[in-house]
């Protein structure tokens, strides 16, 4: 039997990549001690900082709101207060547009609310940007109608990275329609695992159009490149662990989900996002439609 005590189910709806707009359910349990505050937020040069609050959820009421009440939030530059962010509205913050970040200083959020602990985070870095240089077709399944993509990108060294990277699908003739798919979200990539400073990974392309529909093909591929925070990484990890471990059968040990939030639950991490358009030439969309 598994060495879990009281817990608390932390229900958190947030985004992976905020200015992405890619929604996530993330779900875990850990010790309660007492009600904490707890954040979820990114910070980048493009799009500034983006928060989630709320707050943890006692073990005797589990279908209570996580709603917290008119916490106010702050992000802070060298430890010391740059600007308040304002409610967007869902327990979301932002920062102001046109917010200027500087590569060379730290940030980190603040966050206070009455009746609860104050909590800040562990000041981050802002994150390299990598840009993808090279895409081209690798393999073809006409009988599934997708294909595969190698895309190449140089890495910057001597630097840690850690990056992920998903792909935007459009269609031919179906205006506003793409899907939209992360490759391993919690699978964080970094670069140390390669020793190269070119890297190369190939994405698989699917074609999510129902067979009774017209498909006429890919007009095009855009393949989004995510630089993120060792931070980031160290969570999307320790959520993989935590998932495995609290399933398995064959262990006693619980892995706890990382936080570099002080006095409360959660992350706030630094990102950066850069794209490459890939239109496929019309001889593979031809073999696609097969």
């Amino acid at each position: 039997m598994k060495n879990i005590y009281v817990i608390v189910l932390v229900f958190i709806s947030t985004s992976l990549f905020m200015g992405c707009g890619l929604e996530s359910e993330i779900d875990y349990e850990t010790f309660y001690g007492g009600d904490k505050i707890v954040v979820h937020g990114f910070i980048s040069v493009d799009s500034g900082a983006h928060i989630i609050v709320k707050k943890t959820i006692p073990p005797d009421k589990p279908n209570e709101s996580d709603y917290i009440d008119n916490p106010s939030v702050w992000l802070y530059e060298k430890n010391e207060p740059l600007v308040q962010l304002t409610n967007s509205g869902a327990s979301k913050f932002i920062s102001p547009v046109g917010l200027k970040l500087s590569e060379i200083k730290s940030y980190s959020i603040h966050v206070d609310c009455e009746g609860y602990e104050s909590v800040h985070s562990v000041p981050q870095q802002l994150v390299n940007k990598l840009f993808i240089d090279t895409v081209y077709i690798s393999s073809t399944d006409t009988q599934h109608r997708r294909y595969c993509l190698t895309l190449k990108f140089d890495d910057i060294f001597p630097e840690e990275n850690y990056f992920m990277y998903k792909t935007h699908t459009y269609y031919k003739g179906i205006d506003g329609y793409h899907s939209t798919e992360f490759i391993s979200p919690f699978s964080v990539k970094k670069d140390s695992d390669y020793n190269s400073k070119k890297l190369a990974f190939e994405v698989e392309i699917r074609n999510h159009i129902p067979e009774e529909e017209d498909f006429t093909g890919f007009d095009s591929i855009q393949i989004e490149l995510v630089t993120v925070s060792k931070d980031y990484y160290t969570y999307a990890m320790s959520a993989v662990y935590y998932d495995g471990s609290k399933n398995s059968e064959f262990t006693e040990y619980v892995y706890p989900i990382f936080s570099n939030i002080e006095n409360g639950v959660g992350f706030f991490v630094s990102y950066e996002s850069t794209f490459y358009t890939f239109f496929p030439p019309d001889s593979i969309e031809e073999m696609s439609k097969q």
